[in-house]
């Protein structure tokens, strides 16, 4: 049995190779990738294909689960994992090449936690990364004070820019603009067809 899962559940393939790229350059060595095709209507089969590594499982569910319950998706995938730790990937993420090497010093080291939440960095859709130090940016422009935060947000880095300034804990609020969906998928009820892991 391996030490650790990567559990991707994939519907795009515009950043999939890279995904699937970074974690087979691990410099930690001990896992298996799971790659579940949820259904997509682009060709993920293809990409997956290409690549011979004997750590690679690829399934593709009956049925499309994401679209209308994530959690439901989610608990699917990861009846496929076989590692005692489950690491769960997206088909537009990119992990630094030491990621589970670091990961696996602190599980080593704290025995006694079972959660564990990386250091992220967010890119765009053209690779940039979004390197943006809120809080020192606040404290050098607004030394003393605590802000408002007022946004219109691009659809597509939403969740990323969202959960920056929400986690900065240097506003005194957070006003953004955002479109209908991504505010439905942020006020959704669990277990309705909208509820996300960023609700």
């Amino acid at each position: 049995m391996v030490k650790y899962s990567f559990v991707l559940p994939a519907y795009k393939a515009a950043f999939l190779r890279e995904a699937i790229d970074s974690i087979l350059a691990q410099s930690y060595a001990d896992f298996e990738l799971i790659i579940i095709n949820d259904q997509s209507p682009e060709d993920l089969t293809s990409i997956v294909n290409s690549y011979s590594d004997e750590r690679i499982q690829y399934y593709v569910n009956a049925q499309n689960l994401g679209g209308n319950d994530l959690v439901v998706q989610w608990n699917h995938c990861i009846t496929y994992a076989t590692g005692k730790y489950l690491i769960l990937a997206s088909d537009d993420d990119v992990y630094h090449p030491q990621y589970l090497e670091k990961m696996d010093t602190l599980v080593d080291k704290y025995p006694e936690v079972e959660v564990f939440r990386p250091r992220v960095q967010y890119i765009n859709s053209r690779g940039d990364v979004l390197k943006q130090d809120i809080p020192a940016l606040v404290k050098e422009k607004f030394d003393g004070l605590r802000p408002m935060a007022c946004a219109n947000l691009p659809y597509y880095i939403t969740s990323p820019i969202l959960t920056a300034l929400l986690e900065a804990e240097c506003f005194d609020s957070v006003t953004v603009m955002v479109q209908k969906e991504v505010a439905v998928r942020i006020a959704a009820q669990p277990g309705s067809a909208d509820y996300s892991a960023f609700t």
